[in-house]
């Protein structure tokens, strides 16, 4: 089974400049979330929790974008529980 279906693969995809000034693409943090929530096994809890409290505590946090993605990729209650 893949790990992304391909109609997802480029959700939260951004385009950010290396410190080489090359241009690489990233999942942006909202992404980034979603794919912990998705799969919070694969992380280790400390580090899971940290980067949970740190996102929702950043002033550069994007709820509704975080709530779109959960939407699809099927994460929604778990997103919810959480917040």
């Amino acid at each position: 089974m893949p790990l992304c279906e391909k109609n997802k693969i480029n959700i939260g995809v951004i385009e950010i400049i290396s410190l080489y000034g090359n241009p690489i693409k990233i999942y942006n943090a909202e992404r980034c979330i979603c794919d912990m929530l998705k799969n919070p096994n694969e992380y280790d809890i400390e580090l899971y929790n940290k980067i949970l409290k740190n996102y929702f505590k950043s002033a550069e946090k994007d709820l509704i974008k975080l709530d779109e993605y959960a939407k699809i990729f099927n994460i929604y209650e778990k997103l919810t529980t959480i917040i």
